[in-house]
């Protein structure tokens, strides 16, 4: 393989594999609070806490501050584990899915079918992201590949 092909591809595979160490399951719930105030405005996290209710739902509790305004915003994610093994151990929430059954906005509860549009929306928002930041690798890692002279 070439040193060319062998880099672009190492950088396409560090794009795919690279990114927030944070759980899915609260950069889910962050993006929602966007989707659900329509704020450009970025909010600003306060406190985030993770509640784990043994094979009941998981609760994903984040305090926020926003355009001055303070809320509060869990998500509550079903227990999915088939059995439980090292991995469910070393790491809990692993054992509950990853899309939300449940989000209390301010302490009100969202209607499910309003929740799987935004959810829709958020993961749209996000999977367009992990796209363009991939495209930009790509293009930073050619133009750093092109031999000097050539075009």
């Amino acid at each position: 393989m070439s040193k060319r092909l062998y880099v672009l591809v190492l950088s396409t595979l560090l794009v795919a594999c690279s990114g927030s160490t944070e759980d899915v399951r609260v950069t889910l719930c962050k993006d929602l609070v966007s989707e659900i105030t329509a704020e450009k405005v970025e909010a600003s996290w306060d406190q985030e806490q993770m509640k784990f209710n043994g094979y009941e739902d998981m609760e994903v509790a984040i305090s926020f501050t926003q355009s001055g305004a303070s809320g509060k915003i869990s998500c509550f994610y079903p227990y999915d584990a088939v059995e439980e093994n090292a991995m469910t151990h070393s790491d809990p929430a692993s054992a509950h899915a990853t899309y939300p059954s449940l989000v209390k906005f301010n302490n009100k509860a969202i209607n499910s079918s309003e929740l799987a549009k935004m959810i829709n929306r958020v993961l749209l928002k996000q999977g367009k992201q992990a796209v363009k930041k991939g495209q930009e690798v790509i293009k930073t890692s050619v133009e750093e590949l092109k031999i000097p002279g050539t075009d």
